[in-house]
Order: C-alpha cells, then sequence, then structure tokens
C-alpha cells in the first residue's frame, strides 16, 4: 500500500519496496543460480534435462571453435593469393571433406537414433493400448518419452560436427603461420 500512495502523491523518485518483495529477495540470495534455473525443470526428466546439458556444452564448443577455424582458414586464402602452396592446397581441400564427412556422420548417427527412438516409442505406445483395452492401466501420452527423444536426437546430430569443428580449432592453433 505504500508503494501506491507513493505513486499517487506524484513523487517522480520511484516506489518504494515492500516487505513480500525483500522476502523474495532474500530467499533468491540463499539459492544458488544453477538451482534457481532448473527449478522449473521439474517436468523434465533425468535424460532430457542431461540431454539438453549436452547440446548446450556442445553448442559453446561450437560456438567458441567455429570462429577460429574461419578466421584461420580466411587468413590463409587471404596471405596465399593466386598461388597457393601444396600445403594450402591441402588444407583447403580438407574443408570441403570435412564438412561433408561431419554432415553424412551427423546424418546416420540422427538416422539410427530416430530408428531406435521410433522402435521404443512404437512400443511404448502399443503396450499402452494393450493395456487400456484389457482395463489394466489407462493410457499415458509418453511425453517425456518425446522430450527426450528429441533432445537426444538432436545431440547425436551436433556430437559429429562439434567433433571436427573442436579438432580443426585444435589443429589450426597448432600451426605455424
Amino acid at each position: 500500500m505504500a508503494a501506491l500512495s507513493h505513486l499517487e502523491a506524484g513523487d517522480v523518485a520511484g516506489p518504494t519496496t515492500t516487505c513480500d518483495e525483500h522476502i523474495v529477495e532474500s530467499e533468491l540470495n540463499n539459492v544458488r543460480p544453477v538451482e534457481l534455473f532448473f527449478q522449473n525443470w521439474s517436468y523434465m526428466s533425468k535424460s532430457s534435462r542431461n540431454s539438453l546439458t549436452r547440446i548446450g556444452v556442445q553448442t559453446a564448443g561450437l560456438a567458441l571453435a567455429v570462429p577460429q577455424v574461419v578466421a584461420h582458414r580466411v587468413n590463409r586464402m587471404m596471405t596465399t593469393g593466386s598461388a597457393p602452396s601444396v600445403r594450402d592446397l591441402r588444407e583447403f581441400h580438407l574443408m570441403g571433406s570435412e564438412k561433408t564427412a561431419a554432415f553424412t556422420e551427423a546424418w546416420m548417427a540422427m538416422g539410427a537414433y530416430m530408428m531406435n527412438a521410433n522402435q521404443q516409442l512404437a512400443m511404448t505406445l502399443m503396450s499402452s493400448w494393450w493395456n487400456a483395452w484389457f482395463g489394466m492401466t489407462p493410457f499415458r501420452w509418453p511425453a517425456h518419452q518425446l522430450q527426450s527423444s528429441a533432445l537426444g536426437l538432436l545431440a547425436a546430430g551436433m556430437a559429429p560436427v562439434h567433433r571436427v569443428a573442436v579438432a580443426n580449432a585444435k589443429r589450426l592453433a597448432a600451426i605455424k603461420r
């Protein structure tokens, strides 16, 4: 109420804090940031949280490795000019072949993961329908399984690309210019 009367009075210094805001602030100060971040994830299974964490780590690794690789290779292209050396030609060829291999491997991993996830989902749905037909247990939609499968699929697809990009960043950082 003090905050409302403060605003009605026309004072431009800003609203005052109430007792409830102090309680919330003190509770937030006692909670570690990780706990605060994960407290709303109670609807996620542990495997989904692990997949999401793995995806985040892989994305961060890509965000750091890719600019380094691109900068090194663009610098190499600019310095070689119109007459690249054998070493430069090998590196330029490696640019395309590594990308093709990594994305092919990613698609294969995603395809294999999707086949496994589809089989598991089909078995879950079949057993749920079978149990519901005979009145054993009610039908439940496997939302956790769908979420876990989607995150696992993304992690399986990112893994080969992440591995190649980070390996390139390490290899190119060790090359003397």
